[in-house]
């Protein structure tokens, strides 16, 4: 489960880069975008929200793995 975790966050890491050099929507485009425009709040305000989706997907599946893996602890 260890490895689900490590790869969930590269793989929201690469969403959000694939987005910025590629896409016209999502919110690496929005941070981008932002960026380019000197809307500083905004794109903080990007930055922070895919901030906290890894923070809580992380927590969701931190507490699948206790469930799961209940031996473990």
């Amino acid at each position: 489960m260890g490895g689900l975790r490590i790869s969930l966050a590269v793989s929201l890491i690469l969403a959000v880069t694939a987005e910025m050099l590629a896409g016209n929507n999502g919110i690496g485009f929005f941070i981008l975008d932002m960026e380019r425009s000197f809307r500083v709040k905004e794109m903080y305000a990007g930055i922070l929200s895919i901030g906290f989706v890894g923070y809580f997907l992380n927590l969701a599946f931190e507490s699948i793995e206790k469930k799961i893996i209940y031996w473990k602890e």
